[in-house]
Parts: C-alpha cells; structure tokens; sequence
C-alpha cells in the first residue's frame, strides 16, 4: 500500500513538474518571440524614418544645388549685361530663387535630422562658416558693383571693374565647392539607402 502511495507521489509530482517546465518553456519562447517581434518593429520603424530622412535630404540638397548654381549663373551674366532691363530681369529671377530657397528651409525639420542617420560633411558648424564666408563674398560683390557706378570714367572705373572680376571669380568658386560637397553628401546617402535595401551599388 505504501508502495502505490509512493508511485501515485511520485507520478502526480513527475505530472507537476511537467507541468510547470511546460509552463516555463512556453513563457520563455513567448518571452523571447516577444523580444523579437520588438526589436524586428524597432528595426522596421528605424529603417522607415531613416528612409524618410534620407529621400527629403537628398530631395531638399538637389534643390538647393540647382537654386545656387542658378545664382552662379545670373551672377556671371551680370558681368556681360549693360541693359537695366535685362538687369532687372536677372535681379528679379534672383529673387524668385531666394524665395524658392527660403521655402525650403521654412520646412526644413527633416532636413536637419540627417546627422542622426546618416554620415554627412555639411554639419550645422561647417554650415555656418560656409554661410559666413558667403555672405561676406556678396558683400563685397554689392560694394563693388556701388563703387563701379559712384566712380568717374577713367582709372577708378578699370581697377574697380578687375576687382569686380576677381571677386565674381571668387564667389563662383566658393559657391561651386559648397555644391560639389552637397554633391558628394548626396552620393553617401544615396549608397547607404541602396544598401540598407539590399541593392547593388550603382543599380
């Protein structure tokens, strides 16, 4: 009788144990398909914002590159043109670039996030001191062009119009850098968004 008592013991405490290391297996493999499924959705809303970022960036730098070479363009025909007509004409698509430019970075949040994602030259440091060194060409490029039409015929006129070239010739370098850097930032982004895909550089 003790015997069966012992082997019905032994049995419903073997059944317990099954039943709890059942249990146990089956909270693990919950435990870690659930860890799973978490870092797969991280995984997946990372790589949809990155992507999101990546496409404004590439979107919103092309843009800004055809508005500055199209600055560089109206600024070197400004040296050919004596018509106040046709000088009104470029100061006027000037001012439509300089709008498009402005709305552009009006909406520009996206935009500056790309240093969480991606690894880019133009930093908000770089950016500014591009900026600064900029806006100190044009400031220049504005006094002479004052000085050019204050100053009498002669002398004056000749080194002021050698100066005025120079400093156009300077600008337009400056500016066709930043866009070449521009440039070279969009080819990064574009090669790490292939690659995030799984697509072949240069497809």
């Amino acid at each position: 009788m003790a015997e069966n008592n012992t082997i019905f013991m032994i049995s419903a405490f073997s059944g317990l144990a099954g039943a709890i290391l059942a249990q146990a297996v089956s909270g693990m493999v919950t435990y870690f398909s659930d860890k799973r499924k978490q870092r797969s959705e991280k995984r997946v809303a990372y790589r949809t914002k990155k992507t999101e970022i990546g496409e404004n960036f590439y979107y919103v730098t092309g843009e800004k590159v055809n508005i500055i070479r199209s600055h560089i363009l109206y600024w070197k025909k400004r040296e050919f043109i004596d018509s106040e007509t046709s000088l009104a004409f470029l100061n006027e698509e000037m001012k439509k670039l300089a709008a498009r430019l402005e709305l552009l970075n009006a909406d520009s949040w996206k935009y500056n996030l790309v240093h969480l994602y991606y690894t880019v030259s133009l930093n908000r440091h770089s950016a500014l001191d591009a900026n600064a060194l900029s806006q100190a060409y044009y400031l220049k490029f504005l006094d002479t062009i004052d000085a050019f039409k204050q100053a009498h015929d002669g002398e004056d006129k000749d080194d002021l119009r050698q100066q005025y070239a120079l400093i156009l010739f300077d600008m337009c370098a400056h500016y066709e850098n930043i866009c070449l850097q521009m440039e070279q930032d969009m080819e990064r982004v574009r090669l790490e968004l292939l690659s995030e895909f799984g697509m072949e550089i240069g497809s």
